[in-house]
Formats: C-alpha cells, structure tokens, sequence
C-alpha cells in the first residue's frame, strides 16, 4: 500500500475537515502522515495519524494563538500581517523547507491544501511532484488553484520573483510569463471535501475537479453530554459557536453570543439547553448574561455535541455546516465573511436552516427562529434528506477512490519509465 502525506496550514478549519478522507485511506490499508505547524500536532496525532512539522522556525509553538490574537490590535499595529508570512514563507521553500522531509519519507502522494499554492507549485518544480489539492471550501467558478497562485506569484516582491525564476533555470525552464508558471497546477486533480449536491443548482465544475464525500473526522470521546455538562435529560440541546477564528470577527462575536444568552432565560425556551462555544481567547467578561440553562466552553468538542443536539447556532463555515449536516442539526447561520454568506444561501435554499445578519436580527426574531428550527416540518424533512445524501456519500469514500486511481496512473507511468 501506499504512503500517503496531508499538508496542511495552521487554521484548523482547514485541517479538521481533512480527518475524515484521512481515516477512509487508512482503512484501506494506507499509510496516513500529516506536514503542518507544531500547534496542530495534538489534532492530528489524537486522531492516530502521524505527525511531522514544518518551519519551526517561523512558526514556533504557540504561534496560532499570537495570530488570533493579533486580530485585537488595530490594523497599523498588527505584527504578523499576511504579507510578512508570506515573504518570509516563500523564501524558505525556495531555500529548500521540503528537502529533509521529502528524502526521509519517500512518500507516494502529496495531498495539499487549496490554501498551500506556492507548496503545491514548489513541490512541482523543485521535486517533480504532482500533488492532488483538497479545498475545504467551496469556490466561486472564477477562482481557481491557477488563479489564486498566479495572484501570489505576481504580488512577491522583485527578490522573490528572481529566486523563483532561478529556480525554474535551474531545471532549464524558462517561462514567457508568470501565467506559464502557475499553468501546471490547472492540470493537478482536485478534491472538494462536499457532496455537491449541497450547490444550489448544478455544481459548479472545472477539469480535474471532484466533488466527494464531506469527509467528517471521528469525535473525541465525550460519549454523555448530558451527564458531562450537567444537562437535564428532558432539555433539547441548541448548540452555538463562531467557529476557531472568533477573535478574527471581533464587536461580531460580542454581538452574537451576549443576543444569544439574553434570550435563554425567556420562557419559550426554559426545555432548551444551550452550550456555547466562545474558545479559550475569548474575554468573557463581555458575556453580559449567563442564564442557568446556558453551558459556557471555552472548547467543545462539537462532533460530540451535535450527535445529540437539537439545533446549531453557526457562523456558516463549510466545516461546521457539513457536521451539522451529517447529523442532521437544523441551523440558523450569521454569516461573517469568505465562504459563509454563499453557504448561507445553499442553507437556506435546501430548507436546511435558516439565516440572517446578527447586526441587525432582534433577540425576538432570533427567538422565533429557535423555536421554528426545532419544529418547522419543512427544514425537519429538508435536513434528513440532506443527511441521507450526506450519510451515503460518506459510505461511498469516492475521494479516497479517486486517489487511489492516482497513485495507480503514477505506478503505470512508473512501470512504462523503467527500463
């Protein structure tokens, strides 16, 4: 079988979601590693998987947290802005960042995320290796791996530019333009971690690009979250969370969670329990109100919750939204930014929720939506048929298969190459 590596970045939304196609490659008698930063060795090793790190250098233990809480600066104070991890990244893989993991590993598949351009493009050019790209968001039809790369590549300043183009010297290639550099990545197989029939409409596609199974990762163990956190047996859960980047969303997060706590204590939800999710960076001293059927965590282990909840409270990431899916939790979704208000819409759409603008929604209004998501037949029937669709695409592991028909097209090549 084969030896098989994940790189991923250091957000965790990018990195959970891949657990799950992960596990299906390991059943089937694969040998399963992951590449990222330090800070996501114990997600990844909780889930049995083998653990490597990369650049420890610029991106020491802890540093995901001095990222978030950069967030709370104003904007002419923040340190780590994207062009400085950027300038400082490209340097180093151009200075050879794989080389010691590459010779020690010997692996025979990358599988890189959509968010790594510049690493799929240098594993291309200074190895020879063509990666297969995972994207755990769903992308408009205009931005592409090639589009996204090329926007990179042109915005490196001029010393990075000539490293690059040193680089491809080396190999005797000598491209006409940037477009000629990021062109090879249009031809690599890409996997989109969502049943498309979450689109609204036809999905939309491109050469070499796969919808799949959501690729949903193992809980963690918290088997009772009634008795864990003291819950009645009788109460419906209603589980709420702005996700691992709350800090990014910074007065939003104030709003969401203190609108959602006043409404707790109101007599239309006393059989509701809510566990919210703030995360450990999160002042709660700005919690104005902590009812008595209210759960505050500081990190839930959602997978867990959501198998026997009631009712999700999201902001909209593809992530969160493909779990509630999976185990069929209605949602009501306040979308913040990237991909969210689009997932809004397919949620809305497939009567799978509903959603608003936690500016402007009234503690009435968010009340009402509570107490329709749990009872309104239409989204019960919509979310159960989603969850079926879900469930068997889950069962079908057509991501791993189609991986597998890759590493069987590079053995071939292989074969025909030997003498």
């Amino acid at each position: 079988m084969a030896r098989i590596v994940f790189i991923c970045e250091m957000e965790e939304g990018h990195l959970l979601p891949t657990f799950g196609l992960a596990h299906s490659l390991k059943r089937r008698g694969h040998e399963v590693h992951y590449l990222s930063i330090l800070d996501n060795e114990e997600l990844i090793t909780e889930q049995g998987f083998r653990f490597h790190y990369l650049l420890e250098n610029l991106y020491p233990k802890g540093f995901r947290q001095l990222f978030k809480n950069n967030y709370l600066l104003p904007e002419n104070e923040q340190v780590i802005t994207p062009g400085y991890i950027v300038s400082h990244y490209v340097q180093s893989l151009i200075n050879g960042a794989y080389d010691a993991f590459i010779n020690e590993i010997k692996a025979d598949l990358f599988i890189v995320s959509y968010y790594m351009p510049f690493d799929i493009l240098f594993l291309y050019y200074k190895y020879g290796i063509r990666s297969v790209i995972f994207s755990t968001t769903i992308h408009k039809a205009d931005k592409t791996i090639f589009s996204d790369c090329l926007y990179y590549v042109t915005e490196m300043n001029i010393e990075e530019k000539f490293s690059l183009l040193n680089l491809l010297a080396e190999k005797n290639i000598h491209p006409a333009n940037l477009e000629e550099v990021a062109e090879p990545l249009n031809g690599f197989t890409q996997l989109v971690l969502c049943p498309g029939e979450f689109e609204i409409g036809e999905p939309v596609t491109q050469p070499n690009m796969h919808y799949v199974e959501s690729s949903i990762r193992a809980g963690t163990g918290v088997r009772d979250i009634f008795s864990t956190y003291r819950i009645p047996a009788s109460k419906k859960i209603l589980y709420a969370s702005m996700g691992s980047q709350a800090l990014r969303h910074k007065d939003a997060a104030d709003l969401f969670f203190n609108k959602i706590l006043r409404i707790m204590d109101q007599p239309a939800l006393e059989e509701v329990h809510l566990i919210l999710n703030v995360n450990a960076e999160y002042d709660q001293k700005k919690l104005v109100i902590i009812p008595g059927n209210v759960t505050i965590l500081e990190w839930a282990p959602q997978i867990d919750i959501l198998q026997v909840a009631s009712a999700a409270i999201i902001h909209g990431g593809l992530g969160s939204v493909k779990e509630c899916i999976y185990f069929g939790v209605p949602m009501i979704v306040f979308p913040q930014g990237h991909d969210q208000p689009a997932n809004a819409r397919r949620i809305v759409y497939h009567q799978l929720g509903f959603a608003d603008d936690i500016n402007t929604v009234t503690e009435n209004e968010l009340q009402s939506y509570i107490l329709s998501v749990l009872k309104d037949d239409g989204i019960q029937r919509g979310i159960q048929a989603m969850k079926k669709v879900f469930r068997q695409k889950e069962e079908d592991e057509t991501g791993a298969s189609i991986i597998e028909s890759v590493l069987e097209r590079q053995e071939r090549k292989f074969s025909l190459l030997s003498p």
